[in-house]
């Protein structure tokens, strides 16, 4: 972390085309990216700049960096539409989160773009609108995943001069109402976080497609309907947060198959088909929080903690903890 400011220099276009990666975070940066940051020849596979005081939009010239893997954007003042031609890239880390970004998704330009991300957080934005079902489907990654038994693999660049690059920077993530910072980015971790934005609309059952997902958060939005049963299948979740959101109906049964699903059954009264109208359409909290020694544990509350009795201390702290931190951030 330095203290540098003012405008970033046009002149640094010189160096993203001998640069492999390029960190500027937790400065003081403001004004807007220059187009010429991103000339022709960019080799950069790393660009991180985040938690400055940039503005304005991205600009398309980050498409010269053919090789770029890793673009963290988070925590700045930057604006416009959500950049599906980034799709054009083989990102595997897309971080855009706290920042102005607005307006729907457009479903038709999507396609299949995204098919290397492992990691989208494109959370505390203003993005509206349906979720497109062609963003997570295009997730291919994440819907295929990664399996070597026994081995930890951290995202790596690539080669250079026969050696290994790996991203030895850090990268932020919220993992169960915690922000949790990652020195090297393992390859099996896979997250998507569109929390904290103005989705409406039903929750995709494609999702269920995502298979590989450990961290899933959805959370204050505007979602409505019924929580998709296809969320059975994401047997490797270790973090999925529903909360906040304007769902209604009965949690599927299908959600025991969730291996770290751990015992704590909801009242049964809390959906019973005679709850009148306003019953179903409760803006309640639906998260699954980390266990001590037990896995995870499932949890419910209508802005309070339904719970009340029979959990162990730790439970009580910890979701009263994560509650606390939702509110200051509303």
């Amino acid at each position: 972390m330095n203290n540098l400011g003012g405008i970033i220099p046009e002149c640094f276009g010189n160096l993203t085309s001998s640069l492999l990666q390029m960190n500027l975070f937790m400065n003081n940066f403001h004004g807007k990216l220059s187009r010429t940051l991103f000339p022709k020849s960019c080799s950069l596979i790393s660009f991180r700049i985040n938690n400055n005081q940039l503005e304005g939009p991205i600009p398309q010239s980050l498409v010269n960096c053919k090789d770029l893997a890793l673009l963290d954007l988070g925590n700045n003042n930057l604006s416009g539409t959500f950049p599906t031609w980034l799709g054009k890239l083989n990102l595997q880390v897309l971080g855009l989160r706290f920042n102005r970004f607005h307006g729907h998704i457009v479903n038709s330009e999507v396609a299949s773009s995204f098919s290397h991300l492992r990691i989208i957080d494109l959370s505390h934005n203003e993005f509206s609108g349906c979720l497109p079902p062609k963003l997570l489907e295009s997730l291919n990654a994440i819907s295929n995943g990664y399996e070597k038994k026994g081995e930890v693999e951290f995202m790596r660049t690539g080669s250079t001069y026969g050696f290994s690059v790996y991203y030895d920077e850090s990268f932020y993530i919220t993992i169960k109402g915690l922000e949790m910072g990652y020195t090297r980015i393992l390859i099996s971790l896979m997250a998507v976080d569109f929390s904290n934005n103005q989705f409406t609309g039903h929750i995709p059952e494609i999702i269920g497609k995502l298979q590989s997902l450990i961290v899933l958060n959805l959370s204050h939005n505007s979602f409505t309907g019924p929580i998709p049963s296809s969320l059975s299948n994401l047997s490797k979740v270790e973090s999925l947060d529903l909360s906040s959101n304007k769902l209604d109906g009965r949690i599927p049964a299908q959600l025991n198959n969730l291996g770290f699903l751990a015992g704590l059954e909801p009242p049964p009264t809390i959906f019973d088909d005679d709850d009148d109208d306003t019953t179903k359409e409760l803006n309640w909290r639906f998260s699954i929080l980390m266990g001590y020694g037990s896995g995870l544990v499932f949890g419910l509350s209508m802005g309070y903690i339904v719970f009340t009795t029979g959990k162990p201390s730790w439970f009580l702290k910890m979701t009263k903890r994560v509650q606390q931190k939702y509110v200051t951030r509303t």
